[in-house]
């Protein structure tokens, strides 16, 4: 704790912590989203001529980039293609 109150009430809170970001600027900063609507493993199966279940072994290997929704994977198209496009090389 403060050994001294008097000089902590009226010190600017970013002077004890320069590295944190204050409200402010955090409220104007905004997380930009992938545009593209991510896709389910049927969907990618049907655009690499596999099974949903091979889509799935492929990701949970990290050969393919997705990621979970709860117990389901969802995949951006654009990896999908990428990884095609790859593939016949």
């Amino acid at each position: 704790m403060f050994t001294n109150v008097r000089a902590a009430r009226g010190t600017n809170v970013a002077s004890f912590y320069p590295d944190v970001p204050l409200q402010e600027e955090t409220k104007s900063k905004r997380i930009k989203m992938p545009s593209e609507e991510p896709i389910d493993a049927e969907e990618a199966a049907k655009m690499l001529g596999i099974t949903a279940r091979t889509v799935t072994k492929l990701a949970e290997k990290g050969k393919i980039p997705g990621f979970r929704v709860g117990k389901h994977w969802r995949f951006r198209q654009s990896d999908i293609q990428e990884y095609n496009e790859r593939q016949i090389r």
